[in-house]
C-alpha cells in the first residue's frame, strides 16, 4: 500500500502478528528497499507485527520529490508509523540509510520508539564513506548515467565470494534499477547529514551492530555511536561486510531477537530500561 508524503509516495508493506504483539518497524539501506529484510522478516514473523517501507526515493517509493535531507526521509517514515501501528512506542531496525534515517526519528520522536538497532549506522556523513577518491568515483557513475556499472561495483564489494553471486546479482541489479537523479539526491542528503551534537538526547536502549569487514562505514563510526548514544550496546558481527542482514544473517538474528526479548521482559517487568 502507499502513503503520500511530502518527498514522494511512500510504499509499505504490513505483517501481522498475535493482538498484542508489538511493532517492530525495518528501514532499508541506500539504494536497496525492504527487501533488504526477507531474512529477518522470517525470523520475525508472528513474534511482532512488522512494518516495512521502502524509503523515498527507492523501490517501490521511486518517484522522490525535491532534494529531502535525513529529517525529511525521518517524517516520511513518521508518517507510515503514525498511520499504520497499532500503537507506540515501538522498535526500529535500520541498516546504512535507514539506521542513518532511524538516528533521526530517535532524535525527533523519542516517546515513539521503545528501542533501536543500528546496523552498519552512522551519525554524520562526514565520517561515512572510503574517502574523495572513492566519492569521485562513484559520482563520475552517477554523472554518466552509468547506474548498471555503480550497481555492479557496489554488489562485487558487498557480495564478492562465488557462494554469493544469487546476492551480488541481484543487488547490482537492484541498485542499478535507481534513476540516477535519485540517488545523486540521496547521497546529498548524506552529505548534509549530521546528528552527533543530538545523541545524547537519545533515551530508549540501542543496539549497534557493525560488520567487522564493513569496508562501505568504517568502525571508527560505530565507536562515534557509542560513546555519544547514552547506555548503547555496540556488537561487532564477525567476517560481515556492509549489508550483514544478508550476509550474516544468522548472527544478526540472534543479536535482533535477544535483544528484543531482553527490552520486551524489562518493559514487562515495569523498568524502564533494559539491562544488556
Amino acid at each position: 500500500m502507499y502513503l503520500p508524503t511530502a518527498s514522494g509516495r511512500l510504499y509499505l508493506e504490513i505483517d501481522w502478528a498475535r493482538t498484542q504483539a508489538e511493532t517492530v518497524v525495518l528501514l532499508h539501506g541506500m539504494g536497496s528497499c525492504g527487501e533488504d529484510w526477507l531474512l529477518q522478516r522470517a525470523a520475525l514473523r508472528g513474534r511482532y507485527h512488522l512494518l516495512v517501507l521502502d524509503l523515498p526515493g527507492h523501490g517501490h517509493s521511486r518517484r522522490l520529490i525535491g532534494w529531502p535531507g535525513v529529517p525529511a526521509l525521518a517524517q516520511a517514515a513518521q508518517q507510515a508509523i503514525e498511520r499504520w501501528t497499532l500503537a507506540r512506542p515501538v522498535h526500529l531496525v535500520g541498516l546504512s540509510l535507514g539506521a542513518v534515517v532511524g538516528l533521526q526519528l530517535l532524535v525527533d520522536h523519542p516517546d515513539d520508539f521503545r528501542s533501536a538497532v543500528i546496523v552498519n549506522g552512522f551519525a554524520s556523513g562526514a565520517l561515512a564513506g572510503r574517502g574523495v577518491r572513492h566519492a569521485l568515483e562513484r559520482g563520475a557513475l552517477i554523472a554518466g548515467g552509468r547506474m548498471d556499472l555503480l550497481g555492479e561495483r557496489i554488489a562485487g564489494g558487498l557480495f564478492p565470494h562465488p557462494e554469493q553471486a544469487a546476492y551480488r546479482s541481484l543487488a547490482a541489479r537492484r541498485i542499478g534499477a535507481n534513476p540516477w537523479s535519485n540517488y545523486l539526491r540521496l547521497l546529498l542528503a548524506l552529505g548534509r547529514f549530521d546528528l552527533r551534537a543530538h545523541l545524547g538526547t537519545i533515551r530508549c536502549p540501542v543496539l549497534l551492530l557493525n560488520g567487522e569487514l564493513d569496508d562501505t562505514v568504517p568502525a571508527a563510526a560505530a565507536r562515534d555511536l557509542a560513546r555519544r548514544i547514552p547506555n548503547a550496546k555496540w556488537i561487532t558481527v564477525p567476517n560481515a561486510k556492509h549489508a550483514a542482514p544478508i550476509d550474516s544473517a544468522a548472527a544478526v538474528n540472534a543479536h535482533l531477537l535477544d535483544f528484543l526479548d531482553a527490552v520486551r521482559m524489562e518493559n514487562a517487568s515495569g523498568r524502564s530500561e533494559a539491562r544488556f
